[in-house]
């Protein structure tokens, strides 16, 4: 298999995270999601039909996010796209 082989392992996971966590954010918040799983961060961006989100809100998607990834709910940014 190689080191190329054990190198992709950690993207296909991540991918595999992001697509979840897609879903599952689409499936409660209506509308669009993307995810972006780095190595220190994640970013969440919230298509339009969420105008704002309520401090509890964004507490309970950093939680999700982190409970998938293990990166750290502080680690989580979470971006309302126009």
């Amino acid at each position: 298999c190689g080191a190329v082989g054990r190198g992709k392992l950690p993207a296909v996971e991540a991918i595999e995270q992001e697509l979840m966590l897609e879903s599952i954010l689409v499936a409660k918040y209506s509308g669009e999601a993307v995810v972006f799983i780095q190595p220190e961060k994640v970013n969440v961006v919230l298509g339009a039909e969420q105008k704002e989100l309520a401090d509890n809100e964004a507490e309970k998607i950093a939680r999700l996010v982190d409970n998938y990834t293990g990166i750290g709910y502080e680690n989580v940014i979470i971006v309302l796209k126009d």
